[in-house]
């Protein structure tokens, strides 16, 4: 099933609800509604889907909170509404301004669509170009915010296009030998990079694994004929490449030097003990509060991690209390980890999910 969400169907189905609420609402309808609503299409689909029989409860629970916590969002953004509408009446002015429009979407999730329409009933139009000037330099300071965090992307993107992407080995190996295929010292690609100075280095193949799917990335040294980096972050970069973030502690390095690259070893096995613990934390949350619980994000990092699911409210203390108590007796037995690869189709059938927003292959581990 669906669960209302922020994202992808779960966020179709919140606008949906919401606007069942809205549409109530509007026709003058205070008391809650989705109780009667959801009995109704139970009564009539249930033989069909005998799964809203059973679940009738749980979908109730969840339509019911869904209702409560917008009730309080729209009244809010109706006392905003109220107050445009009459800051352009007493102007003389027919438009509701796209400004008024665009915190109303953005602030308390009214589409446009339903201003438009309450406007309409006060003999008003939204300043409809204005409002979509707003909504797209919102998603061009998504996109900006995004290329901040490039890591010198660009440049990266001169090397991949040079040299190719970068092999990983991190599976099999925690050290490699290399090639320096390029060098970033200070934010600019560089020839040589000395003692002191910050760098990014691209290799040819690497056993550091690049932060991914919450998990932070690895940490380690590379050492080439001339000097030593002390590696203290790997990230994704450009055309498949993997970029190596640190300090160059000893000499120089050099674009085209032999390198041999070692992951710390001792770090990398506290974040892969991170890693399992956040699958078991997964499975035992889905097993308490139902499958709805997905993951929802994520920090997998040395010694400690975040895990983030949906849920239709707050997990009560006595249930989070449980959750911890089966988890860390899973852990403690210290079961052997098995890592496979596999395809995507026979991975499914043995249970494995396919999380929201992450991309995979047709061959998965």
């Amino acid at each position: 099933g669906i669960a209302p969400s922020n994202e992808g169907r779960g966020y179709v189905l919140r606008r949906m609800l919401r606007r069942l609420v809205t549409r109530a609402r509007r026709l003058g309808v205070e008391k809650p509604v989705m109780g009667e609503f959801i009995a109704g299409t139970v009564e009539r689909m249930g033989e069909a889907y005998p799964e809203l029989v059973a679940n009738r409860a749980f979908v109730e629970s969840i339509a019911s909170g869904e209702e409560e916590r917008f009730g309080a969002t729209y009244r809010a953004g109706m006392t905003l509404f109220e107050q445009e509408v009459a800051k352009a009446k007493e102007k003389g002015s027919n438009v509701l301004t796209g400004n008024a429009a665009f915190r109303l979407h953005d602030t308390f999730g009214f589409q446009v669509q339903l201003t438009s329409e309450l406007a309409e009933e006060e003999g008003l139009t939204v300043d409809d170009e204005t409002f979509a000037r707003l909504m797209q330099e919102q998603r061009q300071r998504g996109k900006d915010a995004l290329k901040r965090g490039d890591h010198a992307g660009g440049v990266v993107g001169q090397i991949a296009a040079e040299a190719g992407p970068t092999e990983f080995l991190g599976y099999e190996h925690l050290s490699a030998e290399a090639t320096v295929t390029g060098v970033v010292a200070e934010g600019a690609r560089a020839e040589v990079a000395s003692e002191g100075e910050s760098v990014i280095l691209v290799l040819d193949r690497t056993p550091f694994y690049a932060e991914g799917g919450g998990q932070v990335g690895d940490a380690g040294t590379i050492r080439t004929p001339g000097g030593v980096v002390q590696v203290t972050d790997t990230r994704p970069g450009p055309g498949g490449t993997t970029i190596h973030e640190g300090r160059v502690t000893a000499g120089e390095v050099r674009p085209g030097q032999e390198a041999t690259a070692e992951v710390d070893a001792e770090r990398r096995a506290s974040t892969a003990r991170s890693h399992t613990s956040t699958h078991i934390l997964h499975h035992t949350v889905r097993r308490l509060l139902g499958e709805h619980a997905r993951q929802a994000g994520s920090l997998v990092a040395p010694g400690r991690l975040r895990f983030d699911f949906s849920h239709f409210e707050a997990v009560p203390k006595d249930v989070l209390e449980e959750v911890e108590v089966i988890a860390n007796a899973r852990l403690a037995e210290d079961r052997p980890v098995i890592a496979y690869e596999t395809t995507q189709e026979y991975a499914r059938t043995q249970g494995a999910m396919a999380l929201f927003g992450e991309k995979y292959g047709d061959i998965v581990r």
